[in-house]
């Protein structure tokens, strides 16, 4: 078994994401703590939500709106179903023969 060894990279205060969250400012970490609440509830078996945040879309009520994730100053998070169209998805859509 291989050891780990402590870099000294982490320091106190850094949080989850180490060094790196330190350089998000205040509206990317509340984007990124709202984008973790969303994961933790997926993958603890519920649909994907965080608290005051929209809920993600059913795909089978609301087939093709997905949950656009985005700072507040970018308009916040939203569900939308004009993501394909400004990406560009009919093209791999049509590819994929769907």
């Amino acid at each position: 078994m291989q050891r780990i060894r402590n870099s000294g990279s982490l320091k106190s205060g850094d949080g989850a994401y180490g060094t790196a969250s330190a350089r998000l400012n205040t509206e990317q970490r509340a984007l990124a703590d709202q984008m973790t609440a969303y994961w933790a509830s997926f993958i603890h078996g519920s649909a994907p939500s965080a608290p005051s945040q929209p809920v993600m879309p059913d795909q089978k009520s609301a087939p093709g709106t997905v949950l656009q994730l985005r700072t507040a100053s970018r308009g916040g998070n939203s569900a939308t179903s004009e993501t394909g169209k400004a990406h560009n998805c009919d093209l791999w859509d049509a590819a994929a023969g769907s």
